[in-house]
């Protein structure tokens, strides 16, 4: 009876039966495993138990194994499992805080590489979303998939039945946040500040806006102080006082009511600023990381420069130096859109009950001064060189603030092998392109045609 039941609550999990086991765990590749929680008492009698768990880790992989519990809700004692156990929690339905995806990848990575029987063992509650989302990037970080999306699908396909593994808009951003941080290396990380909310194709003006930050406390809420105006086809929340955002944050908009026995969260998006100043486009539309356009002023009705896609369904990728950019000189201001499919709560809206299909939230940022970004270049020096690009070779333990800051604003620099830099500013010689409104560096200007195609992460 409680293997049937622990069968229908794995619902499209692929479960492990072999040798009497039957468990809520799959091996992602050879060496990493993803697994329901491993639980006891009457939690046991629907999801693993946690005295099968150890026996079956002991019996395959002895002492050779280390489980990381993801979960901020729950926990177990470390000799459980002899002591073998890191924790990277996050909530449920959630995105992990985006520096602590890096730690993550690097520790699963010095234990695998100790021995090539060690087996990394990752679980959630369910053992899906999360756990997905921390493998995805492992699976991108150890160059199994090239790209965020083939990651996606390479786990959907193992971990469960129908190909349905990370299905939360914001998780899967920022696996795609993890793409673009491991091509790009971008070494600090700016301020913007909140001015606006729209809500495109959705007239319903009875809700509030709150920010909550990268420690999940809710640091604004529009609910007592703002303005709300509406026309026939959106909403528009401007914040009277704008708020000041750096690293992750989450937005929700919040419906109106009293109804503690239901949640009253109409939507919410997990993003990180650091994918919002830098301004990194791909040539072909995607899913997930939503699209940009730059403005001078908030009220600004057309754009410096159109839309760019930030999805990562792309052939190659652009990275956009402001400063070499005669339009994106003064751009003040971003405005970061949404579609329904991007956002969690309306994706899953699939017959447009609540939302129609083309509902939309812009997010309009002002990009703060850039003397106020915060350096981090520690997650840098994480990376082992033998997964560096030769640019990120250049920023790695030991360099400065000004070789990283170079790199930031489109500089290129000369390295040389006792570290000694020159920083060149190619635009000083290089011609702008008459065919694109961005810079294309060197590098990606080379690229054979079937590196673009493959999206290749590490050239």
């Amino acid at each position: 009876m409680p293997t049937f039941v622990r069968r229908l609550v794995s619902k499209n999990k692929k479960r492990l039966q072999e040798d009497n086991f039957d468990l809520d765990l799959t091996y992602i590749t050879d060496n990493v495993i993803a697994m329901g929680f491993p639980s006891e008492g009457v939690e046991s009698i629907y999801r693993n138990p946690r005295d099968e768990v150890v026996d079956f880790l002991s019996t395959k992989h002895g002492n050779k194994y280390k489980v990381y519990n993801l979960c901020s809700e729950r926990d177990y004692n470390d000799e459980i499992f002899e002591g073998r156990v890191a924790r990277f929690p996050f909530d449920d339905h959630q995105s992990p805080l985006f520096d602590s995806v890096l730690e993550f990848c690097v520790d699963v990575h010095e234990f695998l590489k100790d021995g090539k029987n060690n087996a990394a063992v990752v679980h959630c509650k369910a053992g899906k979303g999360r756990t997905g989302v921390m493998i995805c990037c492992y699976l991108l970080f150890s160059q199994t998939c090239k790209t965020a999306l083939d990651s996606l699908h390479f786990y959907g396909d193992k971990r469960t039945k129908d190909a349905k593994g990370v299905t939360i808009p914001s998780q899967r951003r920022y696996c795609y946040y993890f793409e673009q941080y491991l091509r790009n290396q971008f070494a600090l990380r700016g301020s913007v500040k909140l001015h606006r909310v729209t809500l495109r194709e959705y007239t319903k003006s009875k809700y509030y806006i709150t920010i909550k930050n990268l420690k999940r406390e809710e640091v604004f809420s529009s609910k007592q102080d703002q303005n709300v105006t509406s026309s026939d086809d959106r909403v528009v929340i401007d914040l009277k006082e704008p708020i000041e955002l750096t690293g992750d944050f989450k937005v929700v908009c919040v419906k109106n009511g009293v109804n503690v026995l239901k949640s009253n969260n109409l939507l919410h998006c997990w993003l990180n600023t650091r994918f919002i100043t830098n301004l990194v486009k791909n040539t072909s539309p995607g899913n997930g990381m939503g699209v940009n356009a730059y403005h001078n002023s908030l009220d600004e009705k057309i754009p410096l420069v159109k839309a760019i896609s930030l999805g990562l369904h792309a052939k190659a990728e652009e990275k956009i130096a402001p400063e070499n950019d005669e339009r994106l000189k003064n751009g003040k201001f971003v405005t970061v859109s949404l579609t329904k499919d991007e956002l969690d709560g309306p994706h899953s809206d699939k017959n447009h009950k609540t939302f129609s299909e083309d509902f939309q939230v812009d997010l309009t940022f002002e990009i703060c001064n850039t003397d106020k970004v915060e350096d981090d270049s520690y997650l840098l020096g994480l990376i082992p060189k033998e997964f560096l690009t030769d640019q990120s070779k250049r920023l790695s333990v030991g360099a400065s603030t000004r070789r990283q800051s170079a790199v930031t604003r489109g500089l290129i620099i000369d390295s040389h092998d006792d570290d000694s830099v020159d920083i060149i500013d190619e635009t000083a010689t290089t011609p702008p392109s008459t065919s694109s409104s961005v810079v294309v560096s060197n590098e990606q200007q080379t690229q054979n045609e079937s590196q673009q195609q493959q999206g290749t992460l590490f050239q």
